[in-house]
């Protein structure tokens, strides 16, 4: 990561080694605030299944992306 003013090129970047590898570069970046906030809340309605007790993330369901139609 590089993060400093003046920087050549700013993006997120993610790779998914397979067959076929997929790359997806979304130039100027996500912006971290809203990534965070998207996340918890389409993790809400799995959480709410899980058994009351002290769990760390590792415990949780893997959240899945949500599409809006």
């Amino acid at each position: 990561m590089e993060a400093y003013l003046g920087a050549p090129e700013s993006y997120d970047a993610v790779t998914v080694e397979g067959n076929p590898r997929v790359t997806s570069r979304v130039v100027g970046g996500l912006h971290a605030t809203i990534a965070t906030a998207s996340i918890t809340v389409n993790s809400i309605p799995k959480i709410l299944r899980v058994s009351p007790g002290l769990r760390t993330m590792a415990d949780m369901p893997i959240p899945k992306l949500v599409r809006r139609k």
